[in-house]
């Protein structure tokens, strides 16, 4: 049985990772929180 890829894309702009400081049950490995960019759409 051959099996089926499907792909989404993951469009171009920027958002905020992981937890705001404010979050107060946020484990150490999810802050700080910083911005990310992404500069051009792909897929995955």
């Amino acid at each position: 049985m051959a099996s089926r890829i499907v792909l989404g894309t993951i469009a171009a702009g920027e958002f905020m990772m992981d937890s705001p400081d404010s979050e107060s049950d946020a484990e150490s490995n999810e802050m700080p929180q910083h911005r990310v960019w992404i500069t051009k759409s792909f897929y995955t």
